[in-house]
């Protein structure tokens, strides 16, 4: 998603609004002009809008009332003088916007009056923007409440008599997008809600289904997430899941793809819809036990075997969610497997994909292990494997300290030994399946919409990389990205597994000078001040690292760099505990050994 241009950013919303208020009268001369004035509006509102990521404009339009007479146009106008640009900058303003915005723009003045009506326009095209727009106002209600609440616009729609129409045109429409939507939509109008009209409820639920493995992301998507608003009430629940076991789905995962072209589609389609349904039976947690006999029945092996065979285009997120909730009852086997080579090949295919709601689900199997290793370090878990470290250096260096030599038995040395065999095996086979390739792609690839995508694999890249010099042609680009997250206001996980990547990279020198570049200062500030107790660990371990391995020149830059006042009151607020105060404690000697 595209970011506002600069030269782009300055409009007069007051004046925009305005010209839409200019009354439509006169004689055809007189109307000509006035069309022209409000197209030239139209069509800046669009240029502006569509496709950016402008919280900030958007909401300054809606609040000098931009929105507001928009929606007089389209309630008052003659459909036939209503053209495609006015949906368009309408429809703009909502999306890519914050659902709270389209609250806000939904109370200045509800819309659905004048885009119920605008359904019975002629022009195909301008239905289609008509339905998108009202579909992203439904999400802005739903996005302001409550999980488990019901969507608050539905009266609205109600008394406009918007339910019957918006059916009726799912009902009769010959467009695919057009039926995909209204289905959509009317599944987010009814969350949580029965459907009273059975006919309605079939029909919608059955297409909702039907449409989980589109060839389109956002429908697949989309379907997926209206089939769970309608499961969150009982009756729409029962339509659902009738005749649905889900033992079967173990049975119908590991179905091989045999047959014609057709044959092979509609046994990949039966795979992804028990997968939505069986996601949907979790979340309701009726059976407690059910986590537990799923995976006794040998789960875990369908879902890896799905991913190793499903069509790449035709793999969707619900299986990988459903693995997420299994993994906690299916250590054993996950271990095994991983031991036998059977878990990462399946695991790290899913990176091919180009759904990004699949890779975000994705990356989370990844943070899994890669959390799962880093709480292992923590606790001083010795690595087999690791590289040597040459212990009489550093303890004769922890004696010159500060005589700290009780640091030696079991706390900073394993913390440089963290490489262990899971992550020497994630290496093997991210660089044997291509997806340290595939990292790189989506790192370098700006269109991807959600910024935790593009952070994980960056995070994943450093991972990769530990106590290793990342490639020339990325290594700047990728450090100075790490060096951001663990700013306030990003992701609590982005801060902990970056303040962990940072520490990593730091323990091969090769990568040094683009750690301790511009910035640094700044980067060791905010890990030290975290209020997570794990990130500011993190940080201390980073600036160990880099006087560690470091040159002489690193470790003057380091000493300058480290607030030695915070880490001294790190050793007072800290709980106490041995690892994490003599950690501190360690560094403090060690930036006084400097001086």
């Amino acid at each position: 998603m595209a970011q506002p241009d600069s030269q782009n950013d300055v409009v007069d919303y007051e004046s925009i609004v305005q010209i839409l208020k200019i009354p439509y009268i006169g004689n055809e001369n007189e109307k000509k002009i006035i069309l022209d004035q409000q197209e030239d509006v139209y069509q800046k509102l669009i240029l502006k809008f569509k496709d950016i990521d402008d919280d900030e404009g958007r909401l300054k339009a809606i609040e000098a009332g931009v929105a507001e007479e928009l929606t007089n146009i389209i309630e008052s106008r003659d459909l036939t003088s209503i053209t495609i640009s006015i949906i368009e900058a309408l429809e703009y303003l909502t999306y890519p916007g914050l659902f709270k915005q389209r609250q806000l723009l939904y109370e200045k003045k509800n819309p659905y009056p004048a885009l119920f009506r605008l359904l019975d326009h002629q022009n195909t095209d301008v239905v289609l923007h008509t339905i998108t727009t009202i579909g992203s106002i439904l999400q802005g209600g739903i996005g302001t409440t409550k999980e488990s609440e019901q969507n608050p616009h539905f009266q609205s729609v109600e008394e406009c008599g918007g339910k019957q129409k918006i059916f009726s045109l799912f009902q009769t429409t010959s467009d695919k997008v057009i039926k995909d939507k209204t289905a959509i939509f009317i599944g987010r109008l009814y969350k949580a809600r029965a459907i009273l009209d059975k006919d309605m409820q079939q029909s919608i639920i059955s297409h909702l289904k039907s449409i989980t493995s589109d060839a389109d992301e956002w429908t697949r998507r989309n379907s997926a997430l209206a089939i769970n608003y309608l499961s969150q009430n009982e009756d729409n629940y029962i339509e659902i899941v009738k005749g649905f076991d889900p033992f079967a789905v173990i049975q119908d995962l590991l179905q091989p793809l045999i047959g014609n072209e057709e044959e092979r589609k509609q046994i990949q389609n039966k795979k992804n819809l028990v997968c939505v349904l069986l996601l949907i039976l979790l979340d309701k947690a009726e059976d407690n036990n059910l986590l537990e006999r799923l995976t006794e029945a040998r789960i875990i092996e369908a879902l890896l075997y799905y991913f190793e065979t499903q069509e790449l285009n035709m793999i969707v997120s619900s299986p990988v969610k459903i693995f997420k909730q299994l993994q906690s009852s299916a250590l054993t086997q996950i271990e095994q497997l991983k031991k036998e080579k059977k878990f990462y090949p399946n695991i790290l295919r899913l990176f091919r994909s180009s759904d990004t709601e699949l890779l975000s689900q994705a990356y989370d199997l990844i943070a899994y292990d890669f959390a799962a290793g880093a709480d292992l370090a923590k606790d001083n878990s010795p690595n087999p494997n690791g590289q040597s470290i040459e212990h009489l250096n550093l303890k004769d260096l922890a004696q010159v300290a500060g005589n700290h030599t009780e640091i030696l038995k079991d706390n900073f040395i394993t913390k440089a030994q963290q490489l262990n065999k899971q992550e020497i095996q994630i290496r093997d086979f991210f660089e044997k399946y291509g997806g340290l390739k595939k990292l790189i792609q989506i790192f370098q690839n700006s269109s991807y919409q959600n910024k935790l995508i593009v952070q994980y694999s960056i995070i994943s890249i450093g991972l990769l990389h530990k106590a290793v010099k990342i490639p020339d042609e990325i290594r700047i680009a990728v450090i100075d990205e790490i060096k951001q997250m663990p700013q306030p206001g990003n992701d609590k996980e982005i801060q902990y597994l970056s303040a962990i990547v940072i520490s990593m990279l730091a323990e091969s020198e090769e990568n040094h000078n683009d750690i301790i570049a511009e910035g640094f200062p700044n980067t060791i500030l905010s890990l030290l001040t975290c209020d997570d107790p794990k990130v500011s660990y993190q940080g201390l371990t980073l600036a160990l690292n880099l006087l560690y391995f470091g040159s002489d020149s690193t470790k003057q830059k380091v000493k300058q760099a480290v607030p030695l006042n915070v880490v001294c009151q790190l050793t007072h607020e800290m709980d106490q505990n041995d690892d994490d105060v003599m950690t501190a404690q360690l560094l403090i000697d060690w930036l006084l050994f400097l001086s």
